[in-house]
């Protein structure tokens, strides 16, 4: 795992990239394993009691305009890159300005954050949405069982089986590239629009380190694998 210093400017880099396609709602500081608990509540209060705690301690790193989570959290050798999709069926805040009060353009510029508390209450009593896709990247190395749990993997879905294993150890900025062409195909256009593709290309794949060998044994290669 690289350096706090290194991932720290990564999240930056985040932060730039977030808000070049206007989806970054706010940024929280952290210190490097501030999920401990997390996953506890989750599995005590199941999904939407872990959303709602991570919302209430301000456990995250990046809150998105659809309240959507993105979390990132390692220690020594291990880390964990969590997307939580938000559980709510809510438009954001520029949409409810303009549906709801039928505010656009300049007129609603200029309002700014002055239906804040309007929103708050909106979003309070929304229902929830009927399907929700989580996506989780994990490093462990310590838990690595060859052919069952891989060292490096991605889960997708809440409380599942499903583990894709990873060839590559991915980082902060690899993950969230992921999470925008997967969950974001919009503004993922934009990422191609405003970046070089190169550049991606080294970020999300080119650049990253290889799995050791030692956690790649002949059973790993009997499924499909990223990278």
């Amino acid at each position: 795992m690289r350096n706090s210093g290194t991932i720290q400017s990564q999240l930056n880099e985040i932060e730039s990239l977030l808000s070049s396609v206007d989806i970054l709602d706010e940024r929280v500081f952290h210190n490097s394993d501030y999920l401990a608990g997390v996953i506890g509540v989750e599995r005590r209060d199941g999904y939407i009691g872990g959303y709602e705690y991570c919302i209430s301690t301000r456990k995250f790193d990046f809150r998105l305009k659809n309240h959507s989570l993105l979390q990132f959290a390692w220690k020594d050798d291990t880390c964990t890159f969590r997307y939580l999709e938000a559980p709510l069926e809510v438009v954001d805040y520029e949409e409810f300005v303009t549906e709801v009060f039928g505010f656009e353009g300049e007129d609603a510029v200029e309002l700014g954050d002055a239906l804040r508390e309007e929103y708050a209450a909106y979003t309070e009593t929304a229902g929830l949405k009927k399907t929700i896709l989580p996506i989780r990247y994990d490093y462990d190395s310590s838990s690595y069982k060859a052919g069952h749990h891989p060292a490096a993997h991605i889960h997708i879905g809440y409380s599942t089986p499903l583990r894709i294993e990873n060839d590559r150890q991915m980082n902060p900025l690899s993950f969230v590239y992921f999470i925008l062409r997967h969950q974001y195909p919009y503004e993922w256009l934009r990422v191609l629009d405003s970046r070089d593709c190169r550049s991606i290309a080294r970020s999300i794949r080119d650049s990253l380190q290889t799995i050791p060998a030692k956690f790649q044994q002949p059973e790993d290669k009997a499924h499909l694998r990223l990278w």
